[in-house]
């Protein structure tokens, strides 16, 4: 039987112990050497379920509206993650990392309302709209991705030290990923999360 087609059993803490699609072969890690996603015997396991996470992360965004990709940056999270967790053009995870979960879990509506508030330095911004410009975008499209004045982010690009606020960077920093501009820190996600 194919290593790809062994899943995690529920049944126990036992991260040797895996069974496959038919319920009624067992295997340890013994019959069956792990693959580089699986964990040695003794081992930390390397996923979790998604659905709390995903659960989660769908109420905060319900109850501060922010594009998924700026959330990902905000939680310091691949965009890739997140996509994949919201079923975003993909089927969505079922497990997803641990460290990326508990990244995830430690944003909250309130906490994310006043962070996207907190006034911080343009230099991000700055540097994000400069790549977009570069790409070929038009100013006003920068600044509406952005959620800012056209004259503030002109004035922000030719060297003003005005505001910003958390919120407006993330937005445009999100756009330079999603067009393509920056590489987003994409790691795989459960390679058998696809497997039925």
């Amino acid at each position: 039987m194919p290593p790809s087609t062994l899943l995690r059993t529920e049944t126990g803490n036992d991260p040797a112990c895996y069974r496959c699609a038919d319920p009624r072969a067992l295997f340890t890690i013994d019959q069956h050497p792990p693959r580089n996603d699986q964990p040695a015997h003794g081992d930390e396991w390397d996923w979790v379920l998604a659905a709390p996470f995903r659960a989660h992360v769908r109420r905060v965004l319900t109850e501060e509206p922010l594009p998924w990709r700026a959330f990902a940056g905000h939680a310091l999270v691949p965009d890739n993650v997140v996509r994949r967790l919201l079923g975003l053009q993909v089927p969505p995870a079922r497990r997803i990392p641990p460290h990326y979960a508990r990244a995830l879990f430690g944003i909250d509506g309130e906490g994310l309302r006043k962070s996207l508030a907190r006034v911080v330095a343009p230099d991000e911004l700055v540097q994000a709209a400069r790549t977009l410009h570069d790409a070929g975008w038009l100013l006003g499209d920068i600044a509406w991705a952005g959620d800012l004045p056209e004259q503030h982010l002109a004035a922000l690009l030719q060297g003003a030290d005005w505001w910003v606020t958390h919120r407006n960077t993330l937005l445009l920093t999100a756009a330079v990923r999603a067009h393509g501009l920056e590489p987003d820190l994409d790691e795989p996600l459960d390679p058998t999360s696809a497997a039925a």
